[in-house]
């Protein structure tokens, strides 16, 4: 599975700008979600993987992600 982002423009007419991808190699999960600001404003994803754990990846800014923290159990 590969990650793809859009970025608001601030337009009305064309709100988000093209996708751009932002990783690859995310076969381990079977749901990623922007979750925009949580615990930090660069946004971050919560991604479950196949048994129902949730990870979050907090945003570093420059389409990039801190090391996954569990946040939930399956």
């Amino acid at each position: 599975m590969t990650a793809y982002a859009r970025q608001a423009t601030g337009v009305t007419k064309t709100p988000l700008a093209p996708r751009t991808r932002i990783a690859y190699g995310w076969n381990a999960y079977d749901l990623i979600v922007a979750t925009g600001n949580i615990g930090d404003p660069s946004g971050g994803l919560v991604a479950r993987d196949r048994s129902g754990v949730l990870w979050l990846y907090l945003g570093r800014g420059h389409r990039t992600f801190a090391t996954r923290t569990k946040i939930g159990g399956g």
